[in-house]
């Protein structure tokens, strides 16, 4: 049976064929490759970099666990101006989600714990995500995700989240399809061309934080890790076009540099920018992986997909300013 990784691999190699919208350029992949290899060698592509973001849990035990399936479950769609004021900071887009969640830990609701999800209503969710401008984006559809995740848990894994991890036994690839085949808010699954194509981006960001946290340590001791892809969101491809990896057709660009444009969801246009997305990331991992192993002083250094992620969304918030000119689609999606 096809892994699910194997899926998104070959899903996006199948759209990176028949795209009509956006290409990759094999040249920027090679010159990239001794880029990314720059920032390798400086540590920024180092599993320790998750317990930098501000937001993120300074701790790695049960509770973060419980925070990060949270945290996953709810992470899609920030592009509108989201603003939580936390801790007398203003935190936008994803921050702002991680500001919110950590202020409602601060003021004890036990919004991590299985049995209040279960039971939380959109009253509830609307106070916990208030925020000083727009309302959240989804909101009836993340208080729809919260009932599921608390439900679930419940109900198949007594309760605990780590039941989740543990069944998996140390294996990405089973704690990935735990997650899909349980929990249908992670089904991340479209048809392109008449064919069936997967992305599974929520659900394999939800393994990768997991690792991450634990550095690949005790419960986030993940075999497999590495067949994990990039995670198809609009913020990475956004920074894959600055790099100059995907390309966009004049059409496309045009119609993204269209003030409120909305690109539907399941279209073309979005699916070729997420397949594109995933499958550039394959490649430049692949050519960066080459570079390592011609160099003996490398041979310690760890590189793969999700690492290429985490690096690169980074890379895009650091240098928001130099991509202003690159637009980022807005879909309105709960999938990333």
């Amino acid at each position: 049976m096809e892994s699910k990784t194997n899926k998104v691999k070959n899903s996006a190699k199948f759209i990176s064929e028949n795209s009509k919208h956006v290409k990759i350029n094999l040249e920027k992949i090679q010159n990239c490759s001794t880029f990314l290899l720059s920032f390798l060698k400086e540590k920024k592509l180092d599993i320790s970099n998750w317990h930098n973001h501000p937001l993120h849990p300074s701790e790695s035990n049960e509770k973060t666990l419980d925070w990060i399936f949270l945290v996953d479950t709810l992470n899609f769609a920030f592009w509108s101006n989201f603003i939580v004021k936390y801790k007398e900071n203003q935190y936008s887009g994803y921050s702002a989600l991680l500001a919110a969640i950590n202020r409602a830990i601060d003021n004890t609701i036990p919004i991590t714990q299985p049995e209040f999800l279960s039971k939380i209503t959109l009253l509830d969710v609307e106070k916990i995500f208030h925020s000083e401008s727009e309302q959240i984006l989804l909101i009836d559809k993340r208080c729809e995700f919260m009932n599921q995740l608390g439900q679930v848990v419940l109900k198949k894994f007594n309760g605990k989240f780590i039941n989740v991890v543990r069944n998996a036994q140390n294996d990405a690839e089973k704690l990935l399809d735990l997650i899909i085949e349980n929990f249908p808010s992670f089904r991340d699954e479209s048809v392109y061309k008449n064919q069936p194509v997967f992305f599974y981006k929520r659900a394999q960001i939800l393994v990768a934080d997991i690792w991450g946290c634990f550095e690949g340590k005790g419960i986030g001791k993940l075999d497999g890790i590495d067949n994990l892809t990039m995670f198809p969101d609009y913020r990475v491809p956004q920074c894959l076009n600055y790099l100059g990896i995907i390309e966009y057709s004049d059409e496309l660009m045009d119609l993204l540099k269209k003030e409120d444009c909305f690109i539907e969801q399941n279209s073309e246009y979005e699916i070729e920018i997420r397949g594109n997305s995933v499958w550039g990331v394959e490649l430049l991992k692949n050519e960066t992986l080459k570079l390592i192993e011609k160099d003996p002083n490398l041979q310690n250094y760890h590189l793969n997909s999700v690492l290429i992620d985490f690096f690169l969304y980074d890379y895009a918030k650091k240098h928001h300013k130099e991509m202003q000119h690159i637009p980022i689609h807005k879909t309105k999606t709960w999938f990333y």
